[in-house]
C-alpha cells in the first residue's frame, strides 16, 4: 500500500513539473509576441512644420493598431530670407488611430490629429493639424518608421489655414 501511494506521489510530482514547464514556455512565448505599448521617435517636419521633435507615444490598446496618444518636444530654425533666422520651440500633443494593413501587423495606415504649440522669444502660436501616415513596425519590439502627410494646418490663435505638408519619423518600440 505504501509503495502504491509513494508511486502515485512521484507520478503526480513529475506530471506537475511537466505542466509547470509547459506553462513557463507558453508564458515566455506569449510575452515575446506581445505588442509593445510604448514608442519613442524623432519626427522631422510633420506637426512641428520645419522642426525636429522627439516624441513619446503610448498605445491605448493591447491589440495591434487602435488608438495611441503622443507628446513631444523639439524645435528648429525658421530660415530668414528677408529677415534674420529665428529659432523656435515646438510641443506637439496628438491622438492617432492605426489600422493594420498586413497579416504580420507590420504595416499600418494611421490617421490622427495633433495640436502643436510653436513658440519663439516673440510669442507663440497654437496649430492644429490632421494627418494621414503609413507606418512600419518591426514586431514585437523594434524599429518604427512613418511617412506623414498633413493636408492642412489651421492656426488656432491667428485664424489662418495652410497646407499641405509632410514629415518623416524614425524610432523604436519598447
Amino acid at each position: 500500500m505504501k509503495f502504491k501511494i509513494s508511486l502515485c506521489l512521484i507520478i503526480f510530482a513529475i506530471a506537475n513539473e511537466c505542466l509547470l514547464a509547459q506553462d513557463a514556455v507558453r508564458i515566455r512565448d506569449s510575452a515575446d509576441n506581445q505588442t509593445a505599448h510604448n514608442a519613442w521617435y524623432f519626427e522631422l517636419g510633420g506637426a512641428s512644420l520645419i522642426g525636429l521633435t522627439l516624441n513619446y507615444e503610448r498605445a491605448l490598446s493591447k491589440k495591434p493598431g487602435a488608438f495611441s496618444i503622443r507628446v513631444g518636444f523639439g524645435g528648429g530654425i525658421i530660415p530668414g530670407i528677408f529677415f534674420e533666422d529665428q529659432a523656435f520651440g515646438a510641443i506637439p500633443v496628438g491622438l492617432n488611430y492605426s489600422i493594420p494593413m498586413s497579416k504580420g501587423n507590420r504595416n499600418f495606415a494611421e490617421f490622427g490629429g495633433t495640436y502643436s504649440l510653436l513658440f519663439t522669444g516673440d510669442g507663440s502660436v497654437g496649430i492644429f493639424s490632421a494627418s494621414a501616415a503609413w507606418r512600419f513596425e518591426k514586431r514585437p519590439r523594434g524599429l518604427i518608421t512613418k511617412i506623414i502627410l498633413i493636408p492642412l494646418f489651421y492656426s488656432v490663435t491667428d485664424k489662418m489655414a495652410a497646407g499641405p505638408w509632410f514629415g518623416i519619423a524614425i524610432g523604436k518600440k519598447f
